[in-house]
């Protein structure tokens, strides 16, 4: 597993198998005309984004805190996870 530095350098294609290797699903979200799955990775959040209509990622990002808090508040119980932000 890599840090959050290390995984933001990293190609698509490698994201994708580092999640789903080591990922943990947490949620979905519909944003704009885009799925967006939120993954809990070596101790921080990724999003995986998908055009709605196509059946092809084009997008793995970390997530801030703060966007996650924002985005999926009453979604997920960070302290279920075993988080305190």
């Amino acid at each position: 597993m890599v840090n959050e530095k290390e995984f933001q350098k990293l190609r698509l294609r490698t994201k994708i198998t580092h999640l789903q290797m080591a990922g943990e699903f947490i949620t979905e979200r519909h944003f704009m005309n885009n799925k967006v799955f939120l993954y809990l990775y070596n101790g921080y959040f990724v999003e995986v984004w998908m055009r709605l209509g196509f059946d092809e990622v084009y997008a793995v990002d970390v997530a801030p805190k703060r966007s996650v808090e924002e985005a999926y508040l009453g979604k997920i119980d960070l302290k279920a996870l075993g988080l305190d932000l």
